[in-house]
């Protein structure tokens, strides 16, 4: 038997992302939270239009740049967080 239960979370390695998007449900793995008025707006593939509503810090991996590490909530995003890869 497992002494612990391992909780992954998982975000989709996305190409045609303009940045790091972050589904409300992953927030919580995310530091530095901020509430913001003017976060980017990014159109969803079926057309749908989603404001960002908080500013956050992803702690990916110590040597990236705070910038890249730098992403946003998005109250819509139901598929999962999206990793910028491109």
């Amino acid at each position: 038997l497992l002494s612990r239960l391992a909780i992954t979370t998982r975000a989709i390695a996305d190409t045609g992302a303009t940045g790091h998007y972050i589904s409300p449900s992953h927030s919580a793995h995310c530091q530095n939270i901020q509430p913001v008025t003017d976060g980017p707006c990014v159109k969803a593939a079926d057309g749908n239009h989603m404001q960002a509503t908080h500013s956050v810090h992803i702690p990916l991996a110590p040597p990236l740049s705070k910038q890249a590490q730098q992403g946003h909530v998005l109250d819509g995003l139901k598929t999962g967080s999206l990793i910028s890869i491109g």
